[in-house]
């Protein structure tokens, strides 16, 4: 009998990871093709790769969990991730300002990350891709699985949730609960390929300043194990 379903595969992979260890049989269930989700990359016609989802992240040696920083430690040893050394600035009314911090990236995506923690977990634990869980219901003591035409995908002691509160809320069909109120404010990335000759200024800007809808520019070609 299955011990642990879960549901939203990049996160979970870390939980599913610790549970397997510990003798729990897991299933992990992603709605995606593949693992990525919000580190998702996009491949153009012509063999190159772009971020569209988080376009990278910060480690803070001095701060952060030192968990954490060994697991990305652990990344870089395995060739999926890499520092990301470009000039990182925060603009804002004032001007750009040097950003300061320790940016990371997955080689040679984003989504590098995600497939080796994937990779990493599948001797140990069951990894479903392309399998959306519309319900989770109660059956004789145990957690049941639903898709959207009422089958069961995979009944389990447990269900770990890794995704948006709106979408744990449906799931558990508590769509009256307070949280469900939660504001979420949608975000769209666009990519654009553009001509620059000469030295730029910098290679990925936070935007600060208020009332600007961009948020972020970034400069693809910055990132280390990318070809453009």
């Amino acid at each position: 009998a299955l011990d642990s379903a879960q549901i939203g595969a990049v996160t979970n992979a870390q939980a599913a990871a610790f549970y397997a260890r510990h003798g729990v049989k897991v299933v992990v269930m992603d709605k995606g093709r593949g693992p990525g989700g919000r580190v998702s990359s996009r491949v153009r016609g012509d063999g190159r790769v772009v971020d569209h989802g988080a376009p990278g992240f910060v480690v803070d040696r001095d701060h952060d969990e030192p968990s954490f920083v060994e697991e990305v430690d652990r990344w870089i040893d395995a060739g999926c991730c890499a520092r990301w050394t470009a000039r990182h600035v925060v603009v804002d009314e004032t001007g750009a300002q040097d950003d300061g911090r320790a940016w990371h990236v997955g080689v040679p995506s984003m989504q590098a990350i995600a497939r080796h923690l994937a990779a990493r977990l599948a001797p140990c634990a069951e990894i479903r891709s392309g399998v959306e869980a519309d319900r989770v219901a109660q059956s004789g003591g145990r957690k049941v699985v639903l898709d959207r035409d009422g089958r069961t995908i995979a009944e389990a002691d447990r269900v770990v949730l890794a995704v948006p509160a709106r979408q744990a809320l449906a799931l558990l069909d508590r769509a009256t609960d307070g949280a469900w109120a939660t504001a979420m404010v949608p975000q769209w990335a666009a990519i654009f390929e553009v001509a620059c000759e000469g030295d730029r200024p910098w290679d990925a800007a936070v935007v600060a300043r208020r009332d600007e809808p961009i948020e972020r520019i970034v400069f693809e070609s910055s990132k280390p194990g990318r070809t453009h």
